[in-house]
């Protein structure tokens, strides 16, 4: 890598041997359909970009050989004339409820596959060819989404328009540092991917040994004796949130930091959103905290002592068998529904709630040990993927905007 001396331009400073281009003389947009998600399929004809493809499941690059991408009829597909999409186009999400709009997907891999723009898409075709790859980055950065920030209109829903998007600013490195600059962006997105996909398969693990282990099915060695049912009033104490007046709810940190639901939980875990200086019941670190207000039944962890508003309750047990089997019965609280606005459980449900445990201690501690070791060890990739993500926008920051060159 290298540093290089700079230009000033309409879009700030960059390389002296990149050249700068109005979106609307560097693309032509294509036609896109309006068919809506009821219209689409698993299989079929015709693949078809929606929005929501756009925003939710794709990054900067789509390459349409391998990922799951709806499908609409060929007849459906007619409908938008000359917008059938080539390796190397754009589709643009137009419409989004919130900072998203604007976000783009760069299409590869549609060797011998047909593909639209759906509905609230905007696609996009090169005059001039880019590199593969280098459209989908830079589409994505800062610099581009900086410019099309001000143009956005509405209030519920944003848009931004084929009219607006004109005038936004393309960078156009020399075609083999675009190629260099893709190629490393690549392979920080591909060690993201892969992150993505260990975690999801040590999810899955962790789900089948829970299963497994959590209802008895299979025991762990040394281990015999029939399972006992007991109230879980029986095997923790129960601490029912009490909500404190609002007016002493501050941002100052002033009193404890209040958990009122699961508003304040993240990644099982309590962050700080308030406190609040009138404290009522409280939790310390590490206390189990279940939700009693909808929805009933999520499970998270205290990282802080902290206030309990009427939306939670601690459970404090020593170990961490309770909370691994409360993970387990997560989704199976609908029985304790209450009330015609919101889901609840009162404090006589919650403390009869009947749990089937191993009799002994030690093998509910031994269990809790495999599935917290299996926590930890999601919990370590999950560090290194956001690590890896971190460093890959930093690499957009720097080699998008010319100020680290790839020789």
């Amino acid at each position: 890598m290298k540093t290089t001396a700079f230009k000033n331009t309409d879009i700030g400073t960059i390389p002296e041997d990149w050249e700068v281009e109005e979106f609307g003389e560097a693309m032509s947009f294509l036609r896109n359909n309006t068919l809506p998600r009821a219209c689409m399929s698993p299989c079929g004809d015709i693949a078809n970009l929606h929005y929501g493809d756009v925003l939710i499941r794709y990054g900067s690059i789509l390459d349409c050989s391998k990922e799951s991408i709806p499908f609409v009829s060929e007849d459906s597909a007619k409908k938008a004339g000359n917008g059938f999409l080539v390796n190397g186009d754009i589709v643009i999400a137009d419409t989004a409820e919130d900072e998203t709009v604007g976000k783009t997907t760069e299409v590869v891999g549609l060797d011998g596959l047909k593909a639209v723009g759906g509905l609230h898409t905007i696609p996009c075709r090169p005059i001039q060819p880019f590199a593969l790859g280098w459209l989908g980055y830079f589409t994505n950065s800062a610099l581009f989404h900086d410019q099309l920030l001000p143009l956005v209109c509405g209030i519920k829903v944003s848009s931004i328009s084929r009219g607006n998007i004109k005038g936004v600013y393309l960078l156009r490195p020399p075609l083999s540092e675009q190629r260099r600059i893709a190629a490393a962006l690549s392979d920080a997105d591909e060690l993201v991917a892969s992150l993505d996909k260990l975690i999801e398969k040590k999810k899955r693990v962790k789900e089948g040994a829970m299963q497994r282990l959590l209802s008895g099915e299979t025991r762990l060695p040394g281990f015999t004796g029939k399972w006992v049912e007991k109230r879980l009033g029986d095997v923790c104490e129960i601490v029912m949130g009490q909500s404190p007046s609002s007016t002493y709810y501050n941002l100052q940190g002033n009193g404890l930091p209040l958990i009122q639901g699961n508003a304040d939980m993240d990644n099982r875990t309590s962050i700080i959103r308030l406190y609040t200086s009138q404290i009522t019941k409280t939790c310390e670190v590490g206390d189990i905290i279940l939700s009693v207000r909808a929805p009933v039944g999520a499970v998270g962890k205290a990282g802080y002592k902290s206030c309990l508003g009427r939306g939670v309750c601690a459970l404090k047990h020593n170990g961490d068998f309770l909370y691994q089997y409360l993970l387990f019965v997560e989704d199976k609280w609908g029985e304790f529904s209450k009330g015609s606005t919101f889901d609840s459980i009162n404090s006589s449900e919650l403390s009869d709630y009947k749990l089937t445990i191993p009799p002994s201690f030690t093998e509910q501690q031994t269990i809790a040990g495999v599935l917290s070791d299996m926590d930890a060890e999601i919990a370590a990739l999950s560090r290194e993927r956001a690590e890896a993500a971190r460093i890959k926008q930093g690499m957009m920051q720097e080699l998008l905007t010319g100020k680290v060159r790839l020789t």
